[in-house]
């Protein structure tokens, strides 16, 4: 199991890795250069996300909206909200469709 603090500070080390240049942010290339994925439909989950995650719209991923989605996605895995999520636990939290997540939230 993980809790928030260690997923926090996986997340901050990862940043880290991926701000290569050290600049304190992330493009769209930075934040997905381990990626392998090619198609059409990858790319345009990628560009979403990107999108998504750059809340002030300057075209980068500051290390606060980093974290932010790194807590989002905590939340979203930590389906009993105890604190603490696993592989597991985060496997199915990410089969699980949109509308059922809207509902399990609404509770």
């Amino acid at each position: 199991f993980v809790d928030r603090a260690e997923w926090d500070s996986y997340q901050d080390a990862r940043f880290k890795q991926l701000d290569a240049n050290h600049d304190g942010k992330l493009t769209k290339e930075a934040l997905f250069s381990q990626s392998r994925s090619t198609s059409d439909r990858a790319l345009e989950r990628q560009d979403a996300f990107f999108r998504r995650v750059d809340r002030d719209r300057d075209g980068f991923v500051s290390p606060d909206e980093f974290m932010a989605q790194a807590g989002r996605n905590f939340a979203r895995c930590d389906l009993d909200k105890d604190g603490r999520t696993n592989t597991a636990e985060c496997r199915q939290a990410l089969r699980r469709q949109p509308a059922e997540r809207a509902a399990r939230q609404d509770r």
